[in-house]
């Protein structure tokens, strides 16, 4: 795949447009939650703000850079020392850069003085997950200052995709299929998990993934109804349900996300059950992804054919599905099994949904079959399109 990236400066900068919308509907989320100011440092959020592509692993999340962002508009950025020659370089659209130090709880006076600068000493200021590290000396050295929590204005941002963000989405979803495809044909008697997952991961790279955010889920035999989310040196054989997730490329910062079930052999008529009860569940939910219709309705509707199937007591003990875009899982999540609460947030043209059914089954095998979804105005667009097992359909 050609991928045209929005983290670089290139002469048409195509992603003008859509960093003026993500911006706009910041300002309009700190508006509508009463903060003068956004202090964020989750690398998805500030990706969501700036377009900046940050080198990282799970250990760096949240702590190496920082992004504020005013009420009015203004941006400073407070970027890794590392990262600061690429970004004065490349990323011309971001006028005030700082390099901050590795270590976030020694760039404190960088922070205080940043935040002067931009006149933000008083009022709230909106945070996404800042180090305690350095929460409480600011709330010492800003008295006037009240950090709550921005999330609510971050989630209203994200909620809604223009069209430029749709088009990342749409690459994101073609890659999630590509991983989706390698594996599936990988699935042979006598690889290994490792192996497939592997396979995968080499063909996301090559088609211009910009990373690999996590293995692929490939869970076969018992670990794919005990919940096994890392591939291991399992040896597939004859009999087994696998169940594989490539939900782990990602373009322009953009995440894309499937899932599919594979039988090695042949399915017996019991996992063929589970294969067709948890199609069903999909596209029946998927049916309900339209404006208007609250994230309720499409929960009732996948559990009423999980009952009408005898599996209600064998649903997935997770969520239904979730809102995808620069986080992997956005909100709204549906159908959280832990609280049993979904508060039927209404759907809007614009959400991209990720709907995810599954049943897992004791000592017969299991998964999940899942789908990214764009909500329009005249119904839902399914965006993966690796096809089903259609024999075990019939």
């Amino acid at each position: 795949m050609k991928i045209n990236a929005d983290w670089y400066f290139s002469k048409n900068d195509d992603w003008r447009a859509m960093r003026n919308y993500r911006l706009n509907r910041l300002i309009e989320g700190m508006k509508r939650n009463r903060l003068d100011a956004l202090l964020m440092t989750r690398l998805d959020t500030i990706r969501y703000t700036i377009s900046f592509r940050p080198v990282y692993s799970m250990w760096f999340h949240g702590t190496r850079h920082i992004v504020i962002l005013t009420k009015e508009g203004k941006i400073s950025f407070l970027v890794g020392s590392g990262d600061y020659d690429r970004v004065q370089n490349t990323m011309p659209w971001i006028e005030d850069v700082t390099p901050f130090p590795f270590l976030i709880e020694q760039g404190l006076s960088i922070v205080l003085e940043a935040l002067k600068k931009m006149d933000v000493t008083k009022g709230k200021i909106g945070v996404d997950m800042l180090p305690f590290s350095l929460y409480k000396p600011l709330q010492r050295e800003l008295p006037n200052c009240e950090f709550v929590n921005g999330s609510k204005a971050i989630d209203f941002a994200r909620k809604i995709k223009c069209k430029e963000e749709i088009e990342c989405l749409r690459a994101a979803a073609k890659m999630a299929d590509i991983g989706m495809h390698t594996a599936l044909d990988n699935l042979k008697e006598g690889n290994t998990e490792i192996e497939v997952a592997a396979a995968s991961c080499k063909a996301i790279v090559e088609a211009g993934s910009e990373d690999i955010t996590y293995l692929p889920l490939v869970e076969a035999g018992e670990h794919s109804w005990l919940g096994y989310k890392i591939p291991t040196e399992y040896i597939l054989k004859k009999g087994d349900m696998v169940y594989i997730d490539t939900g782990n490329c990602i373009v322009n910062g953009y995440n894309g996300d499937i899932a599919r079930i594979g039988i090695i052999d042949r399915a017996s008529p019991f996992q063929a059950k589970i294969y067709r009860t948890c199609y069903e569940m999909l596209q029946s939910s998927i049916k309900q992804l339209i404006p208007g219709n609250s994230t309720k309705q499409v929960l009732d509707v996948a559990e009423e054919v999980a009952r009408k199937s005898g599996f209600a007591e064998n649903v997935y003990f997770g969520i239904l599905g979730h809102a995808i875009g620069t986080d992997l899982h956005e909100v709204p999540t549906i159908g959280e099994k832990v609280t049993g609460i979904d508060k039927g947030e209404i759907l809007e043209a614009g959400m991209v949904i990720c709907l995810e059914p599954g049943i897992l089954v004791p000592n017969i095998g299991g998964g999940h079959l899942e789908d990214m979804v764009l909500i329009t105005e005249s119904g839902p667009e399914v965006l993966t399109r690796t096809p089903f097992e259609e024999d075990l359909l019939e």
